[in-house]
């Protein structure tokens, strides 16, 4: 079954103890961009709120704290921010904080996704392949998922590989699988900054497993014009995604 994973930290903000957290994270001095960043979040900006979050999220600089990081991310996701209401969703998924509740997630992930988050999209995506909170509908979960591939979601590009590869929800189509898998490895960057949740699946591991069983079933033809594909392949970025 396709899970949901935290991932990235806001973007930087021109104000005052933001910059300088952002720093302390990078530099991997978690308590430090705690420091910083706290003020921001009690004076209710939802970026930082968003980032105290994630450092209760994954314990860094401080014990792990489900519930504490469900408070701030659900502050932030009220205030309409993209990613915090993402992450709330995949709280609610995995029961972390809170009591697990599939309607909740679909409630969290549609607000990120209507705002062209891929997290939220993904989510959605999800959801609708395994039949959680909702009918089990592959049209559905092809749609969201392509969306977030679309923008360049590599966790997104693997399922909507899987969709083709399988024939679910659309025909299937070993050349399209294999331009997304080709795709999902280039959209993984450097961590320091964007971290993975602990406990996230390896993307990297999963795309090379995916490439071997479907390049064993192909032709040569067919390799090139997937290879064609994905050298052509250009993101498409929507709405805010914050």
């Amino acid at each position: 079954m396709m899970t949901l994973l935290a991932v990235v930290l806001a973007p930087p903000l021109a104000i005052g103890g933001w910059e300088e957290g952002h720093a302390a994270f990078a530099r991997r001095d978690y308590r430090a961009a705690y420091r910083e960043w706290l003020p921001l979040a009690n004076s209710g900006n939802a970026e930082a709120q968003l980032n105290i979050a994630f450092l209760y999220n994954q314990g860094l600089g401080m014990p792990p704290d489900d519930r504490l990081a469900v408070q701030w991310y659900r502050k932030a996701a009220e205030q309409g921010l993209a990613e915090a209401q993402a992450q709330l969703a995949v709280c609610y998924f995995h029961g972390r904080g809170v009591a697990q509740d599939f309607s909740e997630v679909y409630k969290w992930s549609m607000k990120a996704a209507e705002q062209g988050h891929q997290q939220g999209q993904f989510n959605l995506g999800a959801l609708y392949a395994a039949g959680l909170g909702v009918p089990r509908d592959y049209a559905k979960a092809v749609s969201w998922t392509r969306r977030a591939a679309e923008q360049g979601d590599a966790a997104s590009q693997l399922n909507l590989a899987m969709f083709y590869s399988d024939g679910l929800g659309v025909k299937r189509d070993d050349v399209e699988a294999l331009k997304w898998v080709l795709l999902a490895p280039r959209q993984i960057r450097d961590p320091a900054i964007g971290m993975p949740a602990s406990g996230a699946p390896d993307l990297l591991a999963e795309a090379r497993a995916a490439r071997a069983r479907l390049s064993a079933r192909m032709t040569s033809a067919q390799l090139a014009e997937a290879e064609r594909r994905a050298s052509t392949w250009m993101a498409k970025p929507e709405g805010s995604n914050k």
